[in-house]
């Protein structure tokens, strides 16, 4: 109902930088400035004062800023009160899910949302499990798929050529799943220095950010693991990792993907944001959905005026 370049110019007034207004939307600096800058064309006006340290909202950019907070809540509230007289449940969100993901703490999101928006039905759907089908399952959003929950993707709008958006409902800490019967299997947690000597199956090189920080992390330190690719990040990658006794990169959602393996924590601090993934041409009951379980997962309470707008 609005022009969603109003979002990044918001969140930049907001944080006084582009860049941190990007790592809060989730998309690219590079996107957050073509927004702005595409916005001050459209209006004629300098929004912003550009510095070394960051930007400042210009007198005319603050009475944007102000008048930008209140179309975007008007816009919620009015969808929220006419969803609220249309009263009727819309078709069903097709929420792709992974089989390896068994976490508790997505059902106990869609319950509690589902609970507080009666209108949203959602159909839970199988994917598969390996990054190709990941990517391919981007391709299909809006026709196979509404919503796909996954471990955030690198350069996830390349992927799907721009066409899609991710929001991050939650980040996991990342863990370690060790075999049974290896000789860290009883350890409480463990570091990436407590691997030395070990074989750690990571996921290849762009596929996440994580996963990227750690591989650099441990040759920047110099320490004696060897990494391997694990391609596909599927069951029979897992088995592979069992029969070569490898640790394999992890974390709290996929704790329970293998019944042969630990799950132990990491306490180098390193987490893996979950996300949806939609079409950026999706409709208003996948959005809702998108909202509703952000909002949850942020423990904001389903309120008119606090629906997302981070998308």
């Amino acid at each position: 109902m609005y022009d969603r370049h109003l979002e990044s110019f918001v969140k930049t007034a907001e944080l006084g930088s582009f860049a941190k207004a990007a790592r809060d939307l989730y998309i690219s600096p590079n996107a957050v400035i073509k927004h702005v800058n595409l916005l001050e064309r459209d209006l004629g006006l300098t929004l912003f004062t550009r510095g070394s340290t960051g930007v400042a909202l210009t007198p005319a950019g603050e009475e944007i800023y102000r008048a930008a907070v209140r179309i975007i809540a008007d816009a919620h509230e009015a969808v929220a009160r006419a969803r609220q007289r249309a009263g009727a449940r819309r078709a069903p969100v097709r929420l792709a899910v992974s089989a390896m993901r068994t976490s508790a703490r997505i059902r106990r999101l869609l319950a509690s949302a589902t609970l507080h928006h009666p209108n949203i039905s959602v159909e839970v759907v199988q994917m598969r499990d390996d990054v190709a089908s990941l990517q391919a399952s981007t391709e299909v959003l809006g026709a196979e798929y509404d919503v796909l929950l996954s471990v955030l993707p690198a350069l996830v709008s390349v992927w799907a050529g721009h066409r899609v958006e991710a929001r991050v409902l939650y980040e996991s800490p990342a863990s370690f799943l060790v075999p049974l019967g290896h000789r860290l299997d009883t350890a409480p947690s463990l570091g990436i220095a407590d691997l030395q000597g070990e074989t750690l199956a990571l996921q290849a090189r762009g596929y996440t950010d994580v996963s990227d920080r750690i591989r650099e992390d441990i040759l920047r330190r110099g320490l004696a693991i060897e990494v391997v690719d694990i391609i596909p990040y599927d069951m029979g990658g897992l088995n592979k990792a069992l029969r070569d006794n490898d640790l394999v990169m992890s974390c709290d959602e996929f704790s329970e993907a293998h019944p042969s393996f630990v799950n132990v924590p990491c306490s180098d601090g390193y987490a893996y944001p979950i996300c949806l993934m939609y079409a950026r041409t999706a409709d208003a009951g996948v959005r809702e959905l998108v909202d509703a379980l952000v909002n949850e997962a942020r423990g904001k309470e389903p309120r008119m005026e606090e629906t997302s707008a981070t998308s």
